[in-house]
């Protein structure tokens, strides 16, 4: 064998053996073991005195010459490792590494498949489930957050509750003032003739307003913050009583 390169070697040996493909990875571990122990022996060469020279753990050795390709560093770190060591060996690195690719290519797809065996149960669980409910599982959710976006947007612009119970319309009075009381909901902004007028916690208010002598209007305006507005006007009319003097 001293006569033949290592990819020779390889090539040989893999004619000569009459195996099948589900043998592959582990004709990859032997091929990359037995060419480092054997090169590393030829030269009469301890492993642990590699390990120093080339500053790697001798476990990483040792487990490139047991074929336990496992026990190193996964991805490019334990695979620098290997080129390393087959270099100072003066093997051919890059058919080894190629060995290496080969070799975690298959555990990849082999760990992968264990996954997928792993899920099939919860996946064939989901599709076990018919359309139809999911379907309308999907809608009945979309109804209730329709719904309450739908209630929610209508609290908002939707003009609030205003209710005058004094005075009534088109009411004549002598006097030249008059107490406007009613009541709406908390936390509305309510006006009476452009005057801000304060509402209780409740949102009952009562506010005097001044009158002139002739026909007045009283206009009450509730709104909130985003809200459309409620409107109520009261015509007043004020008559003054004549003063008549008797002779």
């Amino acid at each position: 064998m001293a006569g033949l390169t290592v990819l020779h070697w390889a090539q040989q040996k893999s004619k000569s053996m009459n195996t099948f493909t589900s043998n592959k990875i582990q004709q990859n571990n032997e091929i990359i073991a037995n060419d480092l122990k054997e090169r590393r022996q030829e030269r009469k060469l301890r492993i642990e005195d590699i390990a120093k020279k080339l500053k790697i753990n001798v476990k990483y050795l040792l487990a490139l010459e047991n074929g336990q390709l496992k026990k190193l560093p996964d991805g490019l770190y334990g695979k620098k490792i290997l080129n390393e060591y087959a270099l100072f060996l003066n093997l051919d690195a890059d058919f080894l590494t190629k060995l290496w690719s080969m070799e975690t290519e298959n555990q990849n797809i082999q760990s992968s498949q264990n996954i997928f065996s792993h899920k099939v149960p919860h996946i064939a669980y989901f599709i076990a489930i018919p359309k139809i409910i999911k379907n309308a599982l999907i809608l009945f959710c979309v109804i209730i957050c329709t719904t309450y976006l739908g209630y929610y947007l209508k609290n908002i612009v939707q003009a609030p509750m205003l209710r005058i119970d004094y005075p009534t319309d088109n009411l004549s009075i002598s006097q030249n003032y008059i107490y406007v009381a009613g009541s709406t909901e908390p936390e509305t902004n309510l006006l009476i003739n452009n005057e801000p007028v304060l509402t209780d916690t409740a949102g009952k208010f009562s506010q005097k307003i001044n009158l002139s002598n002739d026909l007045n209007t009283i206009l009450i305006v509730a709104k909130k913050k985003y809200s459309k507005e409620s409107i109520i006007t009261r015509r007043v009319l004020v008559k003054p009583e004549e003063n008549s003097t008797i002779q």
